[in-house]
């Protein structure tokens, strides 16, 4: 008997990943299978300059004194 037929095959999947799944938008996970390996790593190496700049100019911001606004009277 190999390792796959004794696994225990369920038709409807368990109620946590039910959950899971009814936030999971797949139209997402098809269009990122569809690309090819290299594709992928070029979204993910955009992705984390795309992070970098985020947290630059976080710390640019923070740097800065706040901004006032003007007192009504």
């Amino acid at each position: 008997m190999s390792a796959h037929s004794e696994l225990a095959i369920d038709s409807e999947p368990d109620p946590v990943v039910r959950a899971y799944l009814a936030d999971v938008d797949r139209t997402l996970v098809t269009k990122n299978l569809s690309l090819t390996p290299d594709e992928r790593f070029r979204q993910l190496m955009a992705l984390q300059r795309l992070t970098a700049e985020l947290q630059r100019a976080g710390r640019e911001a923070r740097a800065r004194p706040p901004l006032h606004m003007g007192r009504r009277g």
